[in-house]
């Protein structure tokens, strides 16, 4: 086990260090607040694994994770604002994706994950380093394990099955440091 210090003192630091202290326990990182830790600009590389088609797929792109506070001293809602837009390639086909989730902070510092449409979609509780979750849409399940590797590394396991789906995906999301280039789309789409 290792512990790590440092200093949160209120500066906006969150591109560079995590809400600390965090311990490091069987490969995965404990954190304090799986909400604060998220905040900021993460590179993503995904895998897709068909399992019926035996099609291969890959998604390169930008997350962006910004905090929305709440507009009037009454509303007891924190959130933030989860936008991915990358790459898609799939078997043969190439294209721009994107999606957008939002996160709800509960005071405890995990989340509910909704659709952008408000949708209920997954929790998220990363506190102890991974967490597991599924979510049931019609006939089709996906199962997710999101584990924290390192104060800048986040690894996220999708298993989908249904009546016509059966795929895997993988995805290492990799903070971007201050003074890192990262996508002018994604820039632009974000000032």
């Amino acid at each position: 086990m290792t512990v790590s210090g440092g200093s949160n003192s209120g500066e906006h630091v969150r591109d560079i260090f995590p809400p600390l202290p965090v311990v490091t326990v069987n490969g995965s990182m404990k954190i304090t607040d799986t909400f604060e830790f998220l905040l900021g600009s993460w590179r993503i590389e995904r895998t897709l694994k068909d399992h019926r088609s035996g099609t291969r797929g890959t998604f390169n792109g930008m997350a962006s994770v910004a905090d929305q506070r709440p507009c009037s001293s009454f509303s007891l809602l924190v959130g933030a604002h989860y936008e991915e837009i990358g790459e898609l390639h799939w078997g043969t086909h190439q294209s721009s994706a994107h999606r957008s989730l939002r996160f709800i902070r509960r005071d405890d510092g995990t989340l509910a994950v909704h659709f952008s449409d408000g949708r209920p979609f997954i929790d998220l509780d990363l506190r102890a380093g991974a967490w597991r979750s599924n979510h049931v849409c019609g006939d089709d399940r996906y199962e997710f394990t999101t584990r924290v590797m390192s104060p800048h590394v986040v690894e996220e396991r999708w298993r989908v099955r249904g009546p016509t789906k059966d795929y895997d995906a993988t995805a290492t999301l990799t903070r971007y440091l201050r003074g890192e280039s990262r996508p002018r789309e994604m820039v632009r789409r974000h000032k």
